[in-house]
């Protein structure tokens, strides 16, 4: 029995087609065996309210704070439950007087009926504590670490008005004890590794070691500078600039708020902007001011607040 010529070539397409088929499936992309969808949005949404509380927008880091926590929660990262924490920390610390009913209608319903930020600061970092117990073994050591650093920083705020001239070096030392059992775990968390620095600046800054405090912010800097945080960058170097002119170093201190005011412009953070043309005005009458110095700091004065009346 014979087959007609055209019945082969048939064969012979259906072969090299299932051939390629077969390669073409075999070398095709697997499919990812982990999904960051929910995780990805909500680290995003962290990073945008650190930025907005940095800028003292604290309506809209409420709402970023509130939402990234309840999809860290959906999706059990405690992690990122732990970090979101800690910014709220940071954010009732800043904004001492925060409370729903102060925004009223501007805090939008789903997040102040539900938001983790009607706890007080200290629940709130009880509350990470308590995270990382649920946490990975491997993880376990950095957030504990987090945390520690920012107690550090809120023990350091409520403490600053109580300690007294005779406590204050006492007070410094044990908190910068306590800081630095922090400091082996987070030097691969560049963002906290810069918060960890800039911290122990203001723990010097308070016992007036303002010399030791500049190493500390500039250390800030360098971290945040090469990870490309604007508006932490621009902070250090407000910090930098403070320590400097606390210190009689006028003309550095000139320098370093230069430095913040390009980067709060880089930023377009317009708080940031205002605070460094005051803290400009501030540093000139440093000292003994020439009238041409006195000029200048009015105008910077005026300037800075023109700047922040554009923004109501």
């Amino acid at each position: 029995m014979s087959f007609p010529k055209n019945c082969f070539r048939k064969v012979n397409f259906l072969f090299v087609l299932g051939v390629f088929l077969f390669i073409a499936c075999s070398s095709a992309p697997k499919r990812p065996m982990i999904v960051t969808d929910v995780s990805n949005l909500a680290c995003s949404q962290l990073d945008e309210a650190n930025s907005r509380i940095a800028e003292e927008n604290y309506i809209r880091a409420f709402n970023l704070l509130s939402n990234a926590y309840k999809l860290a929660l959906s999706i059990d990262n405690t992690e990122l439950l732990c970090k979101i924490l800690l910014s709220g920390v940071i954010l009732k610390i800043d904004c001492p007087e925060f409370q729903d009913e102060l925004f009223g209608l501007e805090v939008s319903d789903s997040s102040s009926a539900r938001s983790f930020l009607v706890m007080s600061k200290e629940e709130i970092l009880e509350s990470a504590k308590n995270i990382v117990r649920f946490s990975n073994e491997k993880d376990k050591n950095l957030l504990y670490s987090l945390c520690t650093v920012y107690e550090v920083k809120m023990l350091l705020e409520d403490g600053k008005s109580a300690f007294g001239e005779e406590g204050l070096s006492t007070a410094a030392l044990s908190l910068l004890a306590k800081l630095d059992t922090a400091r082996p775990f987070i030097s691969k968390e560049p963002y906290y590794h810069g918060y960890f620095w800039r911290t122990r600046g203001e723990i010097f800054m308070l016992s007036k070691q303002y010399d030791e405090a500049k190493k500390s912010f500039v250390a800030a800097e360098k971290i945040h500078n090469s990870e490309r945080y604007l508006i932490e960058t621009a902070l250090d170097w407000y910090c930098i600039a403070r320590a400097c002119s606390m210190d009689g170093k006028k003309s550095e201190a000139v320098d370093a708020i230069l430095k913040a005011l390009k980067y709060d412009k880089d930023a377009e953070n317009t708080n940031g902007i205002a605070s460094d043309y005051k803290a400009y005005s501030r540093i000139l009458l440093k000292g003994n001011p020439t009238e041409a110095e006195k000029k200048r700091a009015e105008e910077l004065a005026e300037w800075s607040q023109k700047i922040l009346k554009a923004k109501m």
